[in-house]
C-alpha cells in the first residue's frame, strides 16, 4: 500500500507542476527560467515513459500456473485419478507473434501442468499449453489454445546497438495485478549469471530497473 500511495502522490505533483509551469509568461524573473526549463525537461521525460508504456503494455501478459495434485493412494497403487487443480505460481510473459506464442521464463512454468493467460484490461482468461523450453537459458514458450480478438506482438530490435547509460523500462504483470512499469538505465552489457542448475547464462543485459 505504501508504494501505491507514493505513486499517486507523484502523479498528483507532476500534474500540478505541469499546470503551474504551463501558465508561466515571458515576464517571469530570469531567476526562474532555469527552474522552468528543468521542469519542462522532466515533463518531457515523463511523457516519453507514458508513451512507451501505453504502446507496449498490451504485449505483456500475466501467466498463472496450475499443478494437478493426485492423491497419495492413486499414485501408490497406480489408480485412475483425475487429480485436483491447484494454483502453483504466477509470472509475466510477452506476446511473440500473432499465432499466439507467449515467451516467458522457464522458472515460471517449471513443474506446472496448465497455464492461464490474462491480458491488459481483458477480464477473460485464456488457456495455453507449453510448446517449448530451454532451461539452460531460462526460456519457455507457451501457445494460446484460444485467441483474443487481437494480439499485439512485441517490437523486436537489435540489442547490439544498446549503449550503457541508455534509459531502460521494465513492464510486467506481477502477482495477478494489472501491468506495472519501473524505470532505470542500461547498467552493463555482456554480463553472466547462474541459471537453472548453476548453468551460466552469458550475454545478459544488466539494468537497475526493479523487477
Amino acid at each position: 500500500m505504501k508504494s501505491l500511495v507514493i505513486c499517486l502522490v507523484l502523479a498528483i505533483l507532476s500534474t500540478k507542476s505541469h499546470a503551474l509551469f504551463g501558465s508561466s509568461s515571458s515576464s517571469e524573473p530570469k531567476s526562474n527560467k532555469k527552474e522552468f526549463l528543468e521542469n519542462k525537461i522532466s515533463l518531457e521525460t515523463e511523457k516519453n515513459t507514458i508513451n512507451i508504456f501505453e504502446e507496449n503494455v498490451r504485449s505483456v501478459v500475466n501467466i498463472s500456473t496450475i499443478q494437478i495434485a493426485r492423491s497419495r493412494a492413486s499414485m501408490f497403487f497406480d489408480l485412475p485419478d483425475q487429480g485436483t487443480k491447484v494454483p502453483s505460481g504466477q509470472g509475466s510473459g510477452f506476446v511473440w507473434d500473432e499465432k499466439g506464442h507467449i515467451v516467458t521464463n522457464f522458472h515460471v512454468v517449471a513443474n506446472a501442468d496448465d497455464f492461464i493467460i490474462t491480458f491488459h484490461k481483458d477480464k477473460k482468461k485464456y488457456s495455453a499449453k507449453l510448446v517449448g523450453t530451454y532451461p539452460e537459458k531460462d526460456i519457455a514458450v507457451l501457445k494460446l489454445k484460444e485467441m483474443p480478438k487481437k494480439l499485439y506482438p512485441v517490437k523486436i530490435t537489435n540489442s547490439d546497438t544498446l549503449r550503457v547509460g541508455q534509459k531502460a523500462l521494465a513492464i510486467g504483470s506481477p502477482f495477478g495485478l494489472d501491468n506495472t512499469i519501473t524505470t532505470g538505465i542500461i547498467s552493463s552489457k555482456d554480463r553472466s549469471i547462474n541459471g537453472v542448475a548453476n548453468i551460466k547464462i552469458n550475454g545478459m543485459i544488466q539494468t537497475d530497473c526493479s523487477i
